[in-house]
């Protein structure tokens, strides 16, 4: 095992017999698979998201993480969600149609995202999940699905920490692009992560109703240190 302070950097091959981890402060960034390991700025008690209009977001769901809500601040161009304990699931409707909410980025003991969780969220482009995540597969309210991110034309980029990913239903991304967007979304995933080709999203079409039936296929792409939200925070 090789410990590297700040600003040093180490050169190291996969398959390696004799370096097992290297670690930046107290942060994994190789392991003997050969993998990338980013680590996960955002503590087990809190939510950290921007807004843009740079301020703080109002009406969110301040219950049912598992821990209640006890401060949101928005300084130094980042919202701080303060929990006053170790938060594992984001709820339903907890961020719906929170139109100025931009991006937004979770602990790794945060295990499910509930129902309609960020439905609507039309100024939404980036959400990180992380390295806990187990589900996003609810009956929202016996509709049959889970709406996750219904309506949320303008995502572009889910960057997931988990190497294996987490299970979705068929509806966690429906009406995730009107007919005719050119808005891409990419997966930016581990190398070698596995279960993302489930991953499917469905394209709304308000004139034909059987264009929900049809299912496509995210982008999906290597995870880069540039693609993680607030790393260096």
């Amino acid at each position: 095992m090789i410990t590297i302070g700040e600003n040093k950097t180490i050169a190291v091959y996969k398959g390696s017999s004799e370096i097992n981890k290297v670690y930046l402060g107290s942060n994994i960034i190789f392991d003997s698979n050969g993998s990338d390991l980013f680590s996960n700025p955002v503590p087990n008690d809190e939510i950290w998201y921007t807004t843009t209009d740079s301020s703080r977001l109002v009406g969110v769901t301040s219950s049912g993480y598992g821990a209640n809500l006890s401060s949101n601040t928005y300084t130094d161009g980042k919202g701080v969600m303060k929990f006053d304990g170790d938060i594992n699931n984001v709820p339903e409707d907890a961020f719906s149609s929170l139109g100025k909410l931009q991006t937004i980025a979770f602990p790794d003991n945060v295990t499910a995202i509930h129902g309609k969780a960020f439905s609507n969220c039309s100024g939404l482009t980036t959400i990180q999940l992380g390295k806990g995540l187990l589900t996003m597969n609810d009956n929202y309210q016996g509709a049959g699905g889970s709406f996750t991110f219904d309506d949320c034309y303008n995502l572009s980029k889910i960057v997931s920490l988990k190497p294996v990913a987490a299970n979705i239903d068929n509806w966690c991304f429906h009406d995730f692009r009107p007919v005719g967007s050119t808005v891409p979304c990419v997966l930016a995933i581990p190398s070698g992560a596995t279960g993302y080709n489930n991953w499917k999203y469905t394209i709304y079409d308000d004139t034909d109703a059987t264009a929900d039936l049809t299912f496509y296929s995210f982008t999906t792409k290597t995870l880069e240190e540039s693609d993680c939200l607030f790393l260096n925070t």
